[in-house]
This record gives structure tokens, sequence and C-alpha cells, in this order.
């Protein structure tokens, strides 16, 4: 009898520690990720906030409210350009805080809370204070563990980006944004698209120097260009082809702030007295000239003219530093605009024809009138010199040439030398542009302009 009593006794025992572990498991291991932010720890406006000190691994800075452009003061990156939103973020990390769990009277060293990777200390209008303590992460993936001093008891989850201004340093504060400009230009828009030029070295040394063009510019093929390059190699370009390195250049973004105030052995160290490029970008009636190189531990470093910092880049930043001689420029070799053009000579296998060109879009060619849409089409297909195939070689004899007479006084040719495998090689002005094209166009040219000047159906297709 005895005996099961005994058995007895320690079974209640068992069941009660076991409603013990279910209920300390239920209470204090909920998985955070299944809650939502129900629990309203903090709930003052950004309008009550006086200060914030925050101390963490990284830095010890304090902000202030201030009646100033920002809206708040930070004294370490005074002279620095700011960021409201950068504020806002770390106001919001202290004022307006919501937790998905909670555990009460509980041990702080279990949660990192006794040794807190942060501290924000917050000071109110009407003078209250308090303080938050960030802990250590929970279990469950991109959360955190924290407690306010209001509550030194109780330990809240939430997620670790709720406090990552709290866990950065005082130049997380800082606009890292080195372009004029804030948002992509999208091309055609005249409102947005106000960034005018950049001018820029690629990783080779190459210089280029790009201006947008409003309104664009139609050449005598009828291809509509949003930019000109004038370097290294003159041409026009379509938003297309260039909108990708325009738009990355003028959103041009540091990531973090690398020294403040650099020494002038620092600024050699980081290669910046014999830049990797040179950037000079122009928006509106303001130009921003920025020096960047690759310096040691395969960093990028950049310093904008007339700041006194210098910066890290990322790589992905800068990948108009592989941007080639070619890749910027239309296809289209030459395409000057009928309106500017007075006359037009072309020869093709020894055979000349001499074009003039009126106001009202009509022409003579060889002295004959022609029909004023055949001449159009006539036109385009002499501005049609498009090719995307690379040659090195030098080209052989002459097989056609084309000078564009200007209004202006001025003139421009583009010649086709015989080259290798039925292609001609192409050249501007005289000086070849390293392009093939197939020496079906020359042929199809030639037999138009015969064409035209006969008054007989034809064909532009090559």
């Amino acid at each position: 009898m005895k005996q099961k009593r005994i058995i007895l006794v320690a079974l209640i025992a068992v069941l009660a520690v076991t409603v013990g572990v279910i209920f300390y498991l239920t209470n204090n291991t909920v998985d955070p990720s299944l809650e939502e932010d129900s629990i309203h720890v903090l709930t003052y406006d950004r309008e009550d906030i006086q200060s914030i000190e925050v101390y963490n691994q990284k830095d010890v800075f304090t902000v202030h409210s201030a009646d100033n452009e920002i809206g708040y003061y930070c004294e370490k990156v005074e002279g620095l350009p700011q960021l409201l939103s950068n504020y806002i973020s770390l106001v919001d990390a202290v004022c307006s805080v919501d937790a998905n769990s909670e555990y009460k009277n509980a041990d702080l060293s279990r949660y990192g809370l006794d040794d807190p990777q942060a501290v924000m200390k917050v000071g109110l209008n009407d003078g209250t204070e308090y303080e938050i303590h960030v802990g250590s992460r929970a279990p469950t993936e991109n959360y955190v563990y924290f407690s306010v001093s209001t509550q030194p008891d109780t330990v809240y989850t939430a997620r670790m980006s709720k406090f990552s201004p709290a866990l950065a340093d005082c130049y997380s504060l800082v606009n890292r944004l080195l372009a004029p400009k804030t948002e992509s230009p999208r091309p055609g828009n005249d409102e947005t698209d106000t960034a005018h030029s950049i001018t820029f070295t690629n990783g080779e040394g190459v210089e280029y120097h790009i201006d947008q063009l409003s309104p664009s510019y139609v050449d005598g093929a009828g291809n509509s260009y949003r930019y000109h390059q004038t370097a290294p190699i003159e041409g026009y370009s379509q938003a297309s082809a260039i909108q990708n390195v325009f738009s990355r250049i003028m959103q041009f973004c540091a990531s973090s702030v690398y020294k403040n105030q650099p020494t002038e052995e620092e600024i050699e160290a980081c290669g910046l007295n014999d830049p990797t490029t040179v950037l000079t970008l122009g928006y509106n009636d303001e130009y921003s000239t920025i020096r960047l190189a690759l310096g040691p531990g395969g960093n990028y470093y950049a310093m904008k003219e007339g700041m006194d910092v210098i910066w890290i880049v990322a790589d992905y930043m800068v990948t108009w530093l592989d941007v080639q001689p070619r890749t910027l420029v239309t296809s289209y070799v030459m395409a000057p605009r009928m309106d500017d053009v007075s006359e037009v000579s072309i020869t093709a296998y020894g055979e000349a024809f001499h074009i003039t060109v009126h106001d009202d879009g009509t022409a003579t060619i060889n002295g004959k009138e022609v029909n004023k849409g055949d001449f159009s089409r006539l036109y385009s297909l002499a501005c049609s010199v498009n090719s995307q195939n690379v040659s090195s070689l030098s080209g052989g004899e002459e097989v056609v040439r084309i000078v564009f007479t200007l209004k202006n006084g001025g003139s421009e040719s583009v010649s086709l030398l015989s080259g290798e495998s039925r292609t001609l090689l192409v050249y501007v002005n005289d000086e070849p542009m390293g392009l093939s094209i197939r020496e079906s166009f020359a042929e199809t040219l030639l037999e138009a302009c015969k064409a035209v000047e006969n008054t007989q159906a034809f064909s532009t297709n090559w």
C-alpha cells in the first residue's frame, strides 16, 4: 500500500512538472514569426522626440531635433549632406515600437540584454526619458530581442530591421548619393529627363562625353536619337542603347563613408591622386565632379569636388567602367538630316551621281529632276551604312564614297573600301571605324541611284 502511495505521488509530481514546462514553453518560447506585431510597446509621435543618444559596437553619437532644413542635428556629421529619411528611420525605431512576442520576468542574460549590442537613450520634449536595449538575435531568422526601461523585467522580440538604424554608425545619417540627381531620367520626357551631360573615362582611360538632346535628333534615315556622343567617337545614340549607362551614372551612390576629412596621405593611399576615372555630371545648372579609384583591398574609393570625404563605392555601381568606345554609338555611322544638306555626291563602282537638294525636299540627280518620294528613299539608303561587324583590317580599293555637303559650308563623308569575303570596310571622314559591311549594300546603292536617275522602280533591301 505504501509503495502504491509513493508511485502515485511520483506520478503527480511528474504531471506537475510537465504542466509547468508546457506553461513555460507556451509563454516564453513562442516562434515570433508565427505572430503579428500586435504588442504595442511604445506609441510616441516623432514630434515628441527631443534627443536620441546611440551607443553601439560601431559608434557613439547623439541626434537632436533642430530647427533646420532636415529637422534634426547630429554634430558628428556636421558639414556632410544629410538625408531626412535616414533620421526618420532612427526616430521611428525609438518612438513607435511594436513587438510580436514578450517574455515576462525574464532573465536578461539569456537574451543578450545584460551586455546589449545597442542602447538608445531617448529624451522627450516633456522631460521624460527612457532607454531601449537591443540584445542578441532570436532563434527565428531576422528577429532580435529587446527591452525597454519602463518595463525592465520584460523582454520582447521584433524584426532586426526595426533596429538596424541603431546598430549603424553616425554616417548612416549621411546622404550617400554623389550624383546631382535622384531619379532615373525617362527617355523622351522633357520634364524628368533633364540631366544634360556626362563626361567620364572607362577603366582603360578612354574619355567619353555625352550630351542629351532636346528635342531628339532625327537623322536622314529616319532614326530618332536622344543622346549625342562627341568623344571618343562622334555619333548619336538611341535612348534604349545608352539609358542603362546614363541612368546608372546619374544615380551614382556610395555605400559608406571611409574617411571624413582625410589627410593627404590617406587620399594618396586610396589612389585618388591618380584616379581610375573622373566623372563630370551635369543636371540643370549643377555640375558634379567625382574622382574614383580602385584602391587597397580591391575597394573603389571616391571623392566628390567640394566635399572633404572619401567614400567607399560598391563595384556594381561602376559597371560603366567596362564601356567600350563603340558601345554607345548608333550602328548608323553617319546620317545627317536632309534639312541640313545642300548636296550629296555618290560614287559607286566608278559611276558618279551628283544630287542637289532643294529646300522643299525635292532634288535633281545629274541635272535631272527626280520624284520627291524616290529621292527620300534614296537619301535614307545613303544614310543607312549600319553594321556591328568589327574589323581590324585596313581597307583596299575604294568601292563607294558618299559626300554630304552641308548648308553651313562643311562636309562629311563615308567611304567603303574593299575587304575580305565580300565585305567592305567603313571609313568616316577618311578615318577607319573598325567596322565592316556586306558588299551587297554597295550593289543596292548603285542600282538605286541608276533607277532614280531613270525614274524606274528600285529596292532598298540589301
